[in-house]
């Protein structure tokens, strides 16, 4: 009893007596087992030249040092551990702290050097010709290029950084040269390479020649084409030929420095270059080399009058071509030489992509690792449906994706251009991948689709019907898809003039009548934005009068509130002038009142052109300056428009909310402007002088129109988060041209509100069985008075799909019953249901409860014949117009969802108009029929011609044939119908 209960106590503390002498175990066992010395003994003889063995009798701690491995390191003496106080010195009170001087880039503070400097060694009489040529061959490859030249011109060519030395003379040239690039760029650059004019260079090759070598292992390189020195005496070295180009590390020529002066006094040579190989040979004993480390210095000597023959093998490898005669032979040289650039590109392309393929191989996912194209990023994945990037569909006349938002419209400019040259891509690349077996000829594109994906760039999928020529002269029609990827390239930064947001802006404000009621909110806004902060911006007014209200302007003025505000914020702000123009007219044409405004302004004025709904900021007001550039780009921003109050969200007071359901950035309007006058004043200059009918473009164009027609400037059009607009009722004047007048009728009717906000509004009126809605007479009011109740919806089908005739790929109905819809129905939905466009599941009565998640079709016929024609006149009833294939199948039947997508993309309706696809059976019975059925346990495939064809035989199949299975009464139907029969393969085999 005492015996259990002991061990009752002493069980719960064995693991810890366990754990505790384990412990001891393991750092006994971690520790040395002889005693080690606290620090390094003194030295014995021969210690400091072998390293420790160690000692087999110890045992190390992992983290601990071995004896002796201080003396190891060199300089690791006591010496070197000794403290050293750094004495502290108050600063004296009154004296000022020195200013620590910093250099005027942070990569000269770091030592930060750039790669190559070439310096072009040219004469005044050959800069203007050969000097050009080497600048556009070269000038915009490499860092900096520089040309030397002996004396001034008259002239220097622009783009080209020229430097004159003074010294016409060869040897005192390049002796100033060399002077002049150690005095100005010595610390710049890590390589320095000297060419005559009169040599052409491959940049790319010689920007890999720089890169692979390195100053750590090159520090005094001299290379080039080794000569020997005239003369045959035996001197150690060789010099570089001049005319095929020399590079010159900066170590050497820094090297060089002191011995310049006198290698100038007393080295005498006929030729530069051997004066500069006698110098460096004195002065540093280095001689010339054509190789270093493996690295080879190619060049191609040129004969006289030798024709440059592109494809030449020595253009692959060559980096200088000597001599060059002209310009003309120059710019050849760059075509041969260009052309062999790009062979090596294109073959260093397919190698990469080979390796890539090879390595993906080894990933987990194989091959299907790699993306196509190889080398290529693979397509964005989008994180939820509002990332889903949209294929726009197009054919060889129209694009059924517009700006303007209409449903068709025709292909023009650089669209149709871009799908000219796909589809002369895709037939060139087919022709290349059959040849010589097939000629493939293009008869005409049945589908296309494009997306920009900006992490690929533009992709490109084209259903072509082709016409297959064999060498024998046979024909053969054929339908492929075929997928092409237009790759974005490497991103460049623009160059642009420089601007500042200090740029004075005069704002102009034309005002009608009608809208003087708004005045006051812009003129309390622009003091705000511009006035208050003292900001360099002006306002200039333009009030409109029409012929009557100008006649009685002396005693009734309309605008005298206007003016009376505007003497107010002149009290208020005593700097501040704000002047007006007052016109008389009955129809304001937009470039008739800027005409009147320009001429009222200096040439350097900068312009924002603004409406009364516009709500000035400061962030807008500097975004105009630095988005206006001055005979570059004028800038039109797209100001966010609240949609109606009836249809949006109700909003406070003040500015309207940024958000999706409250409004829309409007695209077509372009109300606000920002351009500098001498740019508005050269536009109009050319529409007086290209048009012959200047007076009814001034009534039908606008300012925008006006740049993107008559100016050479870039127009910016981006959205502007600053430019809160609310919602205001518009008119279109009928003055307007037709792209101007839809512009304004597409703004007014998309400005209404969204389409969900229309079509809920739309199934409002509908469920409460009205014919007119308060919300929608409120719409009414503002949009058309004249109608009773008028809906934007109306013109609009449901879907624009159906507008457009766009039908969807491929329908599933399964055919089940009410017994096994909770189960192998279930299983079918679950394994086909979310892979395939549209799966419904057709019954034959109504069962208790319907699965949720499943389009569930009770038809009310159990008996198998009824139930297939109930099927079928459902689906041509519902379906028949909105898909192109129709895939019968039992619950009873697993289906491959992926493989189905894959024949069905593969089939055409062109060339399978009356596709009855499945598996082939004779019919029952033995009679000689000219035909099979398909066997429904497999599956049916029907194309939608066929199923349409079948629509008005539908009854009379029901009541006249007799069979005992479905699929055979279906293909006596079809048969006797259509004279089609089963087939098990398609067009496209």
């Amino acid at each position: 009893m005492r015996a259990s209960l002991l061990l009752s106590v002493l069980r719960p503390a064995g693991p810890v007596a366990v754990g505790i002498s384990l412990g001891f175990t393991l750092s006994l066992l971690s520790v040395t087992w002889v005693e080690e010395p606290c620090g390094p003994g003194p030295p014995q003889p021969g210690d400091s030249e072998l390293p420790p063995h160690g000692n087999t009798n110890a045992a190390r701690r992992p983290n601990s040092v071995q004896p002796g491995a201080e003396r190891e390191r060199p300089g690791a003496g006591a010496e070197n551990w000794e403290p050293r106080v750094l004495p502290y010195h108050p600063a004296q009170p009154g004296q000022a702290a020195k200013k620590a001087v910093r250099t005027r880039y942070i990569s000269t503070e770091l030592g930060i050097r750039q790669r190559l400097l070439v310096a072009v060694l040219t004469s005044q009489a050959t800069l203007p010709t050969l000097g050009v040529a080497v600048n556009r061959t070269l000038g915009h490859r490499l860092e900096r290029v520089v040309f030397l030249t002996g004396s001034r011109g008259r002239r220097t060519p622009t783009g080209m950084a020229v430097v004159t030395l003074g010294e016409e003379r060869p040897i005192g040239h390049l002796h100033l040269a060399l002077r002049h690039l150690l005095e100005q760029h010595g610390d710049d650059f890590d390589w320095f390479f000297l060419v005559p004019d009169t040599t052409y260079t491959e940049a790319h090759g010689l920007t890999r020649l720089t890169g692979r070598l390195s100053l750590a292992s090159a520090t005094h390189l001299y290379l080039g084409r080794p000569q020997d020195f005239i003369g045959g005496e035996p001197v150690p070295g060789r010099y570089c030929h001049g005319g095929f180009g020399v590079l010159l590390s900066r170590t050497l020529l820094q090297q060089l420095r002191p011995h310049l002066e006198g290698c100038r006094n007393d080295i005498v040579s006929a030729r530069p270059d051997e004066w500069l190989g006698r110098c460096i040979l004195d002065a540093t004993g280095v001689g010339c080399t054509g190789d270093h480390e493996g690295v080879h210095y190619s060049y191609l000597e040129l004969s006289s009058g030798e024709p440059v023959q592109e494809g030449d093998p020595r253009f692959r490898s060559a980096l200088t071509a000597h001599p060059v005669h002209d310009p003309v032979h120059m710019y050849q040289l760059h075509k041969a030489f260009a052309r062999a650039e790009l062979e090596r590109t294109y073959q260093e392309i397919q190698e990469l992509q080979w390796e890539i393929q090879n390595t993906s191989r080894l990933a987990a996912d194989g091959e299907r690792a790699a993306a196509w194209p190889v080398g290529i990023p693979a397509p964005s994945r989008p994180m939820s449906r509002f990332e889903v990037l949209r294929w726009d569909y197009f054919t060889e006349q129209h694009a059924f994706s517009c700006a303007d938002g209409s449903p068709r419209c025709p292909l023009r400019g650089a669209d149709r251009a871009d799908v000219a040259d796909v589809l002369g891509a895709a037939l060139e690349e087919l022709n290349r991948r059959y040849h010589p077996a097939l000629r493939l000829q293009k008869q005409q594109l049945v589908n296309g689709y494009r997306r920009f994906d900006p992490a690929r760039g533009m992709e490109y999928t084209l259903d072509l019907q082709l016409e297959a020529l064999t060498p024998q002269g046979g024909r053969r029609p054929l339908t492929r898809r075929v997928q092409l990827l237009r790759p974005l390239s490497r991103v460049e930064i623009l160059p642009v003039p420089y601007v500042t947001e200090a740029s004075r802006l005069t704002v102009l404000l034309p005002l009608a009548a009608t809208e003087r009621d708004l005045a006051p909110g812009f003129l309390e806004a622009f003091a705000t934005a511009a006035l208050e902060p003292g900001d360099a911006a002006a306002l200039t007014l333009l009030l409109l009068y029409e012929p009557r209200q100008a006649q009685r302007a002396a005693h009734a003025d309309v605008f005298a509130p206007v003016k009376a505000h505007v003497a107010e914020l002149e009290r208020r702000f005593p700097g501040a002038r704000v002047p007006w123009l007052s016109v008389q007219t009955a129809a304001p044409s937009p470039l008739r009142l800027m005409d009147l405004l320009s001429k009222k302004h200096p040439l350097d004025t900068l312009f924002l052109l603004a409406g009364p709904d516009t709500v000035l900021t400061p962030d807008f007001l500097n975004r105009c300056r630095m988005h206006a550039i001055s005979g570059w780009q004028a800038f039109f921003p797209m100001h966010f428009q609240a949609f109606h109050p009836a249809v949006a969200p109700p909003q406070g007071p003040g500015p309207p909310e940024l958000g999706r359901d409250t409004g829309r950035f409007d695209r077509q309007a372009a109300s606000e402007a920002c351009f500098y006058n001498s740019d508005y004043v050269t536009a109009r200059g050319r529409l007086a002088a290209a048009s012959e009918q200047e007076e009814e473009l001034l009534e039908s164009l606008d300012v925008y129109e006006l740049f993107l027609r008559y100016s050479s400037l870039h127009v910016l059009r981006a959205v502007e988060p600053a430019l809160l607009q609310r919602y205001r009722a518009q008119s279109c004047s009928a003055r307007l041209s037709e792209d101007l007048y839809h512009r304004c009728r597409q703004s007014m009717l998309e400005g209404l509100g969204s389409r969900t906000q229309l079509a809920m509004l739309l199934f409002e009126q509908e469920q409460g069985n009205t014919t007119c809605q308060s919300r929608w007479t409120g719409l009414a009011k503002t949009s058309d008075p004249g109608a009773a109740c008028w809906s934007p919806a109306l013109a609009l089908t449901r879907y624009i799909s159906t507008e457009l005739g766009i039908r969807q790929r491929l329908l599933v109905a399964v055919l089940t019953s009410q017994a096994t819809l909770p189960t192998l129905g279930v299983a079918v939905n679950r394994t086909l249901g979310h892979r395939l466009e549209r799966v419904v599941f057709l019954t034959g009565s109504r069962g208790r409860r319907t699965p949720t998640g499943m389009a569930v079709v009770t038809l009310g016929e159990e008996r198998p014949i009824g139930h297939l024609h109930l099927a079928l006149r459902h689906l041509l009833e519902q379906h028949g117009d909105d898909f192109d294939w129709f895939f019968l199948v039992p619950d009873t039947t697993y289906t491959e969802a992926h493989g189905l997508t894959r024949l069905t993309g593969r089939l055409s309706l062109a060339s399978a108009t009356h596709l009855y696809l499945g598996r082939p059976q004779d019919f029952i019975g033995g009679e000689p029929v000219p035909g099979r059925y398909c066997h429904g346990g497999f599956g049916v495939l029907l194309s939608r011609t066929l199923l349409q064809q079948l629509r008005p035989h539908l009854e009379g199949c029901r009541n006249d044939i007799v069979s005992a299975r479905p699929d055979e009464w279906l293909g006596r139907c079809i048969l006797d119908a259509t004279g089609v029969g089963c087939t098990g393969g398609g067009s496209t085999g």
